[in-house]
């Protein structure tokens, strides 16, 4: 269980009370990430590794690096699942995350996130179910065409090394990559819920 200071008291919202109060407090959980956990994390587990043979060094250090990344991508993840992959209410068709979302099979609804954040969301979310749900480096199936779209793109996450069937994470910045944009959701998906200011 992950242990943070109490969420903060939210005011009388002009649009959508109880979806903006949820946005405020995932971006209150997603501030606090860094400073009562991933930080430390961070510092912690870099160049820690020691033994004499340095090719079974590089090799130990090689799955630390992996496993420090897939676990700060993974904790993002479930952060954002606590709050947003669920309905509001039993009368809801679809959880919270997709009607968040830009919905590449529906471009012309609203949608609270852009839709390059939205891709890159999901490409991020193909990264972790491969790290939490396949072994020894190979890539699950959820969102595989949305994390290719992004590493043909103009912005690869770097470092991330891919075929059909694995995935490397070592050398990457993913955790760094999930930080920012997770950040950067949390920011400005408060305030659009908040001032009902949808992407056209």
């Amino acid at each position: 269980m992950l242990n943070f200071p109490p969420e903060p008291i939210v005011p009388a919202l002009p649009f959508n009370p109880e979806l903006s109060s949820v946005a405020l407090n995932f971006k209150h959980a997603v501030d606090h990430l860094d400073q009562y956990g991933f930080g430390h994390l961070l510092s912690g587990l870099s160049n820690t590794v020691t033994n004499s043979d340095p090719n079974v060094r590089a090799m130990i250090q090689q799955n630390v690096n992996t496993f420090k990344r897939g676990f700060m991508l993974m904790g993002y993840c479930s952060v954002w699942d606590h709050f947003f992959d669920r309905k509001i209410n039993s009368t809801d068709q679809k959880k919270i995350s997709q009607t968040l979302l830009f919905d590449p099979d529906n471009p012309q609804g609203t949608h609270w996130v852009s839709e390059d954040d939205s891709l890159r969301f999901r490409a991020l979310k193909h990264i972790r179910h491969s790290v939490a749900h396949s072994f020894n480096g190979l890539r699950a199936t959820n969102n595989r065409k949305h994390f290719e779209l992004v590493m043909e793109s103009s912005t690869p996450f770097q470092g991330v090394s891919f075929d059909a069937d694995m995935i490397d994470i070592s050398k990457s910045q993913v955790d760094h990559d999930s930080r920012q944009l997770f950040k950067k959701i949390s920011e400005y998906l408060a305030g659009r819920l908040m001032n009902n200011n949808p992407f056209p």
